[in-house]
């Protein structure tokens, strides 16, 4: 992550130095203290390599079963990752947005409305 987009998440501070490049920990100038780069993201506490997860998202995000992605993993493991990636959506969607998302229904409903309707 860049350096310039990283806020404390103690204090909101943007004043963050790095703490520690093997462990990947930066350290916050106005409060003292450390915390992981990847916190308040879906990749923070996991114990699998990055890699291994975030093949793992790509293939879910294109609606591939969590049964065939299970390759020497718990299929617990995989879903416990769709769920942290999921809720994580679902914030950023409300910071950006301010809206929270919409029933299936009342997508549904949209969708019926806008949809082209064939001729003959």
């Amino acid at each position: 992550m860049h350096q310039d987009a990283i806020v404390c998440p103690h204090c909101e501070s943007g004043r963050i130095g790095i703490h520690a490049r093997t462990e990947r920990r930066n350290k916050c100038h106005r409060c003292g203290k450390t915390f992981a780069e990847t916190v308040g993201t879906p990749l923070y506490g996991l114990k699998s390599r990055l890699g291994v997860v975030t093949r793992g998202l790509a293939l879910l995000s294109r609606s591939c079963p969590v049964q065939a992605i299970v390759f020497a993993l718990d299929e617990r493991t995989v879903r416990d990752w769709q769920m942290k990636a999921g809720q994580y959506a679902r914030r950023v969607q409300v910071a950006y947005t301010g809206h929270k998302q919409q029933s299936c229904v009342t997508a549904r409903s949209n969708w019926d409305k806008c949809k082209p309707t064939r001729c003959g």
